[in-house]
This record gives C-alpha cells, structure tokens and sequence, in this order.
C-alpha cells in the first residue's frame, strides 16, 4: 500500500519599492505579483512594474512545514490511527 504525505511550506519575500514622485499609499488601487514581477495599479490608471523579488529557495525553512496531510492513493485524506 502506498500513501501521499503532502507538506505545505510557507515563504515571505520582502521588496523595497520606491514610489513615482508625487505618489504615496494612498494612491495605490491594487497590488498583484507574478513570478516574481510586482505590479502596483493606482488610482489615476498608471502602473509602476518592478522584476526585483529573488525567488530562490534558500531562504526557505525546510525542516518545519506550515502544514502535513495524509492522503490515500486517490488524493483522499485521511488523518493517523491513535495508537493506544
């Protein structure tokens, strides 16, 4: 029999971003990132991209997953047995 135990691990980038003249918090309508590249949306329609997030692995605690799940073959989980 085999089983899937799935580990969910967590990471935090931090990236500094300089704001266009003129422009503060205030002013941002959203905010989205992908692969790494920032976008800000502001209100008044301009966007501010920055490619500046190091998405390596190394900062990345390995040794303590967010999360552990049990899962049968098909995906289904399942929790342990309590051993009495």
């Amino acid at each position: 029999m085999k089983i899937n135990v799935q580990t969910t691990y967590s990471a935090c980038i931090s990236t500094l971003v300089e704001l266009p003249g003129g422009k503060t918090e205030k002013d941002i309508s959203d905010v989205w990132v992908k692969w790494g590249e920032i976008t800000l949306q502001f209100k008044d329609g301009t966007e501010l991209k920055r490619q500046e997030q190091d998405l390596s692995m190394d900062d990345i605690d390995w040794k303590r997953p967010s999360n552990t799940q049990l899962c049968d073959e098909e995906f289904n989980e399942f929790e342990p047995s309590a051993v009495c």
